[in-house]
């Protein structure tokens, strides 16, 4: 991961998966495939089997074994680091919300 500057760059939203499937690949989102460990399927997709990990242990521990890679992982320069499961992402366009208007 090269040097981060802005706020949207020091900003990893995690899109944890599992099996085959389409992935945004586009910052803040970095699809990262859970359980690589102990899985038969590797999905090209970085894993959470490198480094310092607890992959092996996806069975118990599930998406937080994504936090732990990331927590022992990822440059420090990263600032936040956010988690979501795949087919499920946050709309980050800028469209004010409706209005209420009281009757």
């Amino acid at each position: 991961m090269e040097k981060l500057g802005t706020a949207k760059e020091r900003a990893v939203i995690l899109v944890c998966a599992h099996k085959q499937d389409m992935w945004l690949d586009n910052p803040p989102y970095m699809p990262i495939q859970v359980g690589r460990a102990v899985s038969r399927t590797k999905l090209g997709i970085p894993g959470d089997d490198t480094g310092d990990n607890i992959s092996d242990r996806n069975r118990n521990y599930c998406e937080l074994t994504a936090l732990y890679w990331a927590w022992r992982n990822l440059p420090q320069e990263v600032r936040w680091v956010g988690l979501s499961h795949y087919r499920r992402y946050f709309d980050f366009e800028q469209i004010p919300p409706p209005s209420r208007k009281r009757k």
